[in-house]
């Protein structure tokens, strides 16, 4: 349990803080359809969306380019976006009385449509696996990291997929795939760290090994 509840914190922390880059300017509304925008101007827009009224104007904006184009899979993607970024917000601030869950549910339902309309989608898989995992749901987000990991495999995407299975307690899984990552990415401070933990739950590994995975986390890093 120790183990599930510090990964858990660091996905909290981790995957969704990777998404905030260094952004100096708030972004100003975009006139044209989200399908048409530069992806880096439409991520500034999600990531800065700090406050409720801004996801929600966001997800205003998102719902209106499905309507006026209901076949394209970007907007359903980004309004997905949102929905798992509110997720987060009502978790900070438990006294508004919205349900987290409620949003995950949202967003799962944006990723699958997203998936229906391009099923090559990699990055709608990664995402809707993320909602599963704050959903409490690791089966399903193993089996969309994989698709995910089919069509477009890189470290990130197997760093989480052994989050979901070390969440079912299956750590030989996870640590193949934190390997697999640091394989792709040498500089993973955080699979580096997660593989440490897993080795750790098993009681497989000589100490020193482990001590060895957690000093190269924090060289690159990643603390505690």
């Amino acid at each position: 349990m120790k183990y599930c509840l510090r990964i858990l914190l660091f996905s909290v922390m981790g995957m969704t803080g990777c998404e905030t880059e260094k952004v100096a300017e708030k972004p100003k509304a975009a006139s044209t359809r989200t399908q048409d925008k530069p992806i880096r101007s439409v991520e500034q827009q999600i990531v800065l969306a700090k406050t409720e009224a801004d996801l929600d104007k966001l997800l205003e904006e998102f719902s209106e380019d499905i309507r006026q184009n209901p076949t394209h899979p970007v907007a359903y993607f980004y309004r997905g976006r949102v929905h798992d970024r509110k997720s987060h917000h009502y978790k900070t601030h438990l006294g508004s009385g919205n349900s987290p869950q409620d949003e995950y549910e949202l967003a799962v339902a944006d990723f699958t449509k997203a998936i229906e309309l391009d099923q090559d989608f990699a990055r709608a898989y990664q995402y809707r696996g993320l909602a599963y995992y704050y959903k409490s749901e690791p089966g399903k987000a193993v089996a969309d990291y994989t698709a995910s990991i089919r069509i477009e495999p890189d470290d990130g995407t197997y760093v989480m997929r052994g989050f979901a299975y070390a969440f079912q307690r299956e750590f030989d899984k996870a640590i193949a795939d934190y390997n697999t990552a640091i394989r792709l990415n040498p500089a993973s401070g955080v699979a580096y760290y997660n593989r440490a933990l897993a080795n750790d739950a098993l009681g497989n590994v000589d100490q020193a090994k482990i001590e060895a995975d957690f000093s190269r986390a924090r060289e690159l890093g990643f603390e505690d």
